[in-house]
């Protein structure tokens, strides 16, 4: 999901939100071990607009917050805010 023009609070608020839904809902897991119904982990990244030089490259950060989730254990949020330049992006003198 983008979300144009959101801060970091807001996104992982955002995230929140569909992470509650979605555990509110019950639905059933009878196979697994650690809870009863479906759960979901969630990676939030928000990057300035100088951040990062590709849509690859924010879909990655994206990513590695995910994998930080599910090294986090089940049903939670994990979000990162990347500022600054991009390597390799024009930097005015």
């Amino acid at each position: 999901m983008i979300l144009p023009e959101t801060d970091l609070a807001w996104a992982k608020a955002v995230a929140e939100r569909i992470r509650h839904r979605i555990e509110s809902l019950e639905i059933p897991h009878a196979l697994s071990t650690a809870s009863n119904h479906i759960t979901v982990r969630l990676g939030v990244v928000m990057v300035t607009s100088t951040a990062v030089d590709t849509v690859e490259a924010t879909v990655k950060l994206a990513d590695q917050q995910l994998y930080q989730a599910k090294v986090m254990g089940r049903n939670r949020v994990m979000a990162q805010g990347v500022f600054g330049m991009a390597q390799g992006a024009f930097s005015p003198d």
